[in-house]
C-alpha cells in the first residue's frame, strides 16, 4: 500500500509543480479512499492549508477528528488531536493548543508510540513557552530529548 502511494506521489511530482495542483490531487484521492489512507489524506490536506489558510484547514480538521474517533486505528486519533493543536497554535490560541496536545500525548503514550510521543512533547514544550510556563516547558522538552536519545541509542545498536 505504501508503494501505491509512493508511485502516485512520484507520478504527480512532475505534473503537480504548483501547490494548488497537489491539493487538488489530494482532494480527488480523498473521495476514493477509506480508513487509514483517507485519514492520512485528510491530515495531509489539513497541513497543506493550516499555515496560510487556517479557516480552509478547519474543514479537513473537523472531518479528520470525526472519522478518527470511529476508526479502529487509534494512532489516527492522536494525529487528529495533534492537528487540532497545530490549528490552534497557528491561530495563536495556545491554551487550546495545549489541551489538544495533551490529548494527543495521552493517546500516543497509551499506544507506546515513541516517535510521535517525542514530537508531541516538543510541541507541548513550545506552546508552554508561549504561555510563560517555562519550567513546565523545559520538562516537556527534556522528555522529548530523553526519548530521542533512547531511540538514537537503539538505532546505533542495530547498525
Amino acid at each position: 500500500m505504501k508503494k501505491v502511494i509512493l508511485i502516485i506521489w512520484i507520478i504527480t511530482i512532475p505534473v503537480c509543480s504548483q501547490q494548488k495542483t497537489v491539493k487538488d490531487s489530494l482532494k480527488e484521492l480523498l473521495t476514493a479512499q477509506r480508513d487509514t489512507f483517507r485519514l492520512r489524506t485528510l491530515y495531509n490536506l489539513f497541513t497543506s492549508y493550516v499555515r496560510n489558510s487556517p479557516d480552509s484547514a478547519k474543514t479537513y480538521l473537523n472531518t479528520l477528528l470525526h472519522e478518527s474517533k470511529t476508526s479502529k486505528h487509534k494512532e489516527f486519533l492522536g494525529l487528529a488531536f495533534k492537528a487540532e493543536g497545530l490549528y490552534y497554535y497557528y491561530k495563536s490560541n495556545y491554551r487550546q493548543a495545549k489541551t489538544s496536545y495533551s490529548k494527543s500525548i495521552a493517546i500516543y503514550d497509551s499506544l507506546s508510540l515513541s516517535i510521535p510521543l517525542s514530537r508531541m512533547f516538543n510541541n507541548q514544550g513550545i506552546v508552554l513557552k508561549y504561555l510563560g510556563e517555562l519550567e513546565e516547558s523545559k520538562r516537556f522538552h527534556l522528555k522529548s530529548l530523553k526519548i530521542n536519545l533512547h531511540l538514537d541509542q537503539y538505532h546505533s545498536l542495530k547498525e
